[in-house]
């Protein structure tokens, strides 16, 4: 009897501990999300005269962001506004999933820009998105009405060997054209 009850406690206390180590551990990544409008420069010259806009600038804004490869991926932003460890998850569809979060992603959408949604454990969407936020914050320095002829320009950056070890560097740089809309006209 007393040895049914401790095979019995022992196949308790191995399901309990399969069933912690099955089920992923999900974290919350807040992040921030800005927007801006664009439009290309033969929108532009098509839909207004010369005379009706001048062209102030241009601006760009750039991120960085690394993977480390790994046990996990450890995904974070050369600035350290953020940082996430993701680990691969068979629940359902296979994914990778947070399981650790520092900081606030910060995401920016521009219109005329093909940016990837947000996957806060791709490193690339990431990087697009965190350099989206930056330019928009650029944009709404000035005293600029809009952007033009948004341009992306993305690099990535593998050094490390083997599957488990290895770093991917991701530098997304994105720059547009400041426009003003001359009122007096």
């Amino acid at each position: 009897m007393k040895k049914n009850n401790v095979f019995f406690m022992a196949v308790i206390f191995c399901s309990m501990i399969l069933a912690s180590c099955s089920s992923a551990q999900r974290s919350y990544t807040p992040y921030a999300l800005s927007t801006v409008s664009s439009v290309s420069l033969p929108a532009l010259q098509h839909s207004l005269e010369r005379k009706d806009y001048e062209i102030l600038d241009t601006v760009k804004a750039e991120a960085v962001v690394t993977v480390n490869v790994g046990r996990y991926l450890a995904i974070k932003a050369e600035s350290g506004e953020f940082k996430n460890i993701c680990q691969f998850s068979e629940e359902g569809i296979p994914i990778y999933i947070v399981q650790k979060s520092e900081g606030t992603v910060r995401a920016g959408s521009i219109e005329g820009i093909n940016l990837p949604e947000i996957d806060l454990c791709d490193g690339s969407s990431m990087a697009s998105n965190l350099a989206a936020y930056r330019l928009i914050n650029e944009v709404k320095a000035t005293d600029a009405d809009g952007i033009v002829a948004p341009s992306l320009y993305v690099t990535a950056d593998e050094t490390g060997k083997g599957f488990f070890s290895r770093t991917v560097t991701y530098k997304v740089v994105i720059s547009a054209k400041l426009i003003k809309l001359n009122s007096n006209h």
